[in-house]
């Protein structure tokens, strides 16, 4: 997946499709710079559903106040390409029991999102919601690695020991495929981690890289290094994921 060079206050959009049985799905995965929050914070009220916008307002911790407002803009970004001429202000996304986000839009065709943050990039992926999926995305940070590695099982840590050099960052792929899975069942991380075992890597002379989990066989993962992060992508196993160059040009909305 190749994120488009922009300027701060600016998106990079990358369209996507997903392909099953019956019919073609176009998704939408929309990124925006943590860095420009300033920005955006000036115009939150034209981005956040009142309720959104109230709750916003109250929040005090500035690392929190960041990462809702710019998760929540760029989970806007992609409804509003997912459902069409609806406006972002118009769109409320509440947390569900376990925090996963809910869309709650008078739409035709309903669609879900899930939302990925770190301290330098907000990224959402709108998709059907028809089709459960999740997004992970985590800077690369080599004191992270070892906590990650922690976590893994004695079958993945063999795993990772046979892959070529040429595989870059593995524990930040298998913990973010691991987070990606988690969203898009929706119960986040309050399940034990190993439940989340990845069972086998593929594609490892190319990008994405491609993997299947041990315990969830409807799904599989896509994941890519871009920049200095690794962003994962949890979906169904049984319909094919086009991204990047293999993807069709998307209709106008």
């Amino acid at each position: 997946m190749q994120l488009a060079e922009s300027s701060p206050t600016s998106f990079s959009v990358v369209p996507l499709v997903l392909k099953d049985d019956e019919q073609s799905h176009w998704l939408h995965f929309v990124s925006i710079d943590a860095t420009a929050f300033e920005h955006w914070h000036a115009q939150h009220r034209q981005w956040l559903h009142p309720t959104e916008s109230s709750y916003y307002e109250s929040i005090t911790s500035d690392v929190r106040r960041s990462s809702f407002l710019l998760g929540r803009i760029a989970a806007k970004s992609a409804l509003t390409r997912q459902l069409g001429s609806m406006q972002p202000e118009a769109i409320e996304i509440r947390s569900g029991l376990f925090q996963a986000p809910i869309v709650c839009a008078a739409a035709a065709n309903p669609a879900q999102v899930s939302i990925a943050h770190t301290r330098t990039m907000a990224c959402a992926l709108a998709f059907p919601a028809t089709h459960p999926m999740g997004i992970d995305l985590e800077d690369i940070l080599p004191d992270r690695s070892q906590a990650m590695e922690r976590q893994c099982s004695e079958s993945e840590l063999a795993m990772v020991q046979a892959l070529p050099s040429t595989v870059a960052h593995p524990w930040h792929v298998l913990w973010t495929s691991k987070e990606a899975l988690s969203k898009a069942i929706g119960t986040g991380f309050t399940t034990p981690m190993r439940l989340f075992e990845v069972r086998e890597l593929m594609g490892v002379s190319a990008s994405p890289l491609e993997g299947r989990y041990a315990h969830f066989g409807q799904f599989g993962f896509k994941s890519w290094t871009i920049g200095q992060r690794v962003l994962s992508l949890a979906y169904p196993k049984s319909c094919h994921l086009q991204c990047g160059n293999d993807a069709p040009t998307p209709p106008e909305a």
